[in-house]
């Protein structure tokens, strides 16, 4: 794997970590509006009927 260095008078960053860091802040978004959603559904959508659950939780996935 190659790794392009750039510096600039006393300071050198990768393009490679900072396309890394870009990479997990969009997955860390996705994750945490997923967990908020999860978070926030009723209690007894929890607890009671499974298909409205399954519905739920497949809404959730598919954002």
């Amino acid at each position: 794997m190659n790794v392009l260095f750039l510096c600039t008078g006393n300071s050198c960053c990768s393009i490679l970590g900072k396309k890394i860091d870009a990479v997990f802040m969009t997955a860390y978004r996705m994750l945490r509006a997923r967990i908020e959603a999860f978070l926030a559904l009723p209690l007894y959508l929890l607890m009671g009927d499974r298909q409205q659950f399954k519905q739920a939780l497949e809404h959730i996935g598919a954002t």
